[in-house]
């Protein structure tokens, strides 16, 4: 039940349900230590969610904790995929403080590993997030071309709600 909390605080500190979503959190992040039923691939998402979600509640601190703690535990575990996953998160992070050139090393290394394992979903979300950081660089052309690899994805994954939420990204950015 842990990893759902999880995506459920995420999905409401998205949607702007604050106290929900920091009740959520809270909830998830004690129990998720104490549960027998908690898998280690379940601990690895749910740190990454959980870091997510304290980003948009506004604690960077302990997002980047919690975000910290995804990677070590994905290197202990040997999860490649949850490795890629935190230091795409960690991109955010740092792309929320304004240190971009920290931000894009962190976007690489996600890519460079998600590319190489063959993790589509996860690599077109890396692709869109890089885009968004030189988005907000004020480099256009390479938040086009990252938006574009990101599409190129989703669409072969048909997943159209994604396609949407980057072209929104687009237009949202380019007015």
């Amino acid at each position: 039940m842990t990893y759902a909390q999880c995506c459920l605080a995420l999905i409401k500190s998205c949607a702007g349900s604050r106290e929900d979503a920091f009740e959520l959190a809270e909830n998830a992040f004690s129990t998720m230590s104490s549960s027998s039923r908690v898998t280690l691939w379940g601990i690895g998402h749910s740190l990454v969610n959980l870091s997510l979600t304290y980003k948009n509640l506004g604690n960077l601190k302990k997002s980047f904790e919690l975000c910290q703690r995804a990677i070590f535990h994905a290197e202990e575990n040997n999860f490649t995929q949850i490795k890629a996953k935190a230091r795409s998160c960690l991109a955010v992070l740092y792309r929320e403080q304004g240190e971009f050139t920290t931000a894009l090393f962190y976007h690489l290394e996600a890519i460079e590993i998600l590319d190489k394992i063959g993790a589509k979903s996860d690599l077109a979300e890396a692709y869109y997030q890089r885009g968004l950081t030189y988005q907000r660089m004020g480099e256009i052309d390479r938040s086009r071309e990252n938006f574009g690899q990101a599409i190129a994805l989703f669409n072969e994954m048909q997943a159209p709600r994604q396609v949407e939420k980057i072209e929104a990204a687009m237009e949202y950015f380019e007015t």
